[in-house]
């Protein structure tokens, strides 16, 4: 009797799988979250001092997302449901960089410019980060020494305009810019 009851239960939930897999939210699913998914890269550590950041993986949860939608009646890409997974992070450690495959850079400056991140978050980060410090005098010589995945540090004494003419140098040169908190190393 109890065999017949595990093979019973066994073969409803095949059958539910494939109802499941034949549903057009289902479908939909699996044919778009490829476009809300991102890789998930590890941390390196060089010379047991550095770190370089990876970034964080978001992968879509299949079956969470499914039952979502479901309630709602039909296929909507907000009610994605995630799984994360982050890379190691150990505050022992001296930032290096982070990820140069995210294609972007940490400006920290006193300026109240939305997509940077400012002193006050800056210096109560618990992390030690490596930085390129541009000022006044320095700011034309290092603006093309700046890569993928480098903190920069912009100094009291520049002019909100040689700010700006920093920021859009670095957009024209293909880099994003994000704060410290968008990377989540906290």
């Amino acid at each position: 009797m109890i065999i017949i009851f595990i093979i019973c239960l066994y073969l409803t939930t095949i059958l539910n799988n494939q109802i499941i897999k034949r549903s057009t939210i289902y479908q939909d699913i699996i044919k778009y979250k490829s476009n809300y998914e991102t890789p998930f890269i590890e941390s390196t550590i060089i010379d047991n001092k550095y770190l370089i950041v990876g970034s964080i993986g978001k992968k879509v949860n299949v079956n969470k997302s499914y039952y979502q939608m479901k309630k709602l009646g039909f296929y909507h890409a907000n009610f994605y449901s995630y799984d994360y997974q982050k890379p190691y992070l150990n505050k022992k450690y001296i930032i290096l960089k982070f990820n140069p495959l995210l294609k972007s850079i940490v400006v920290i400056s006193n300026y109240e410019v939305p997509f940077f991140t400012s002193v006050t978050t800056f210096e109560s980060y618990p992390y030690q980060l490596n930085m390129i410090f541009i000022n006044k005098y320095n700011y034309h010589s290092l603006k093309d020494e700046i890569n993928y995945g480098n903190f920069i540090y912009l100094e009291d004494d520049l002019t909100f305009s040689e700010v700006i003419y920093l920021t859009n140098y670095w957009y024209q040169k293909g880099f994003k810019i994000i704060k410290l908190d968008d990377l989540q190393l906290n």
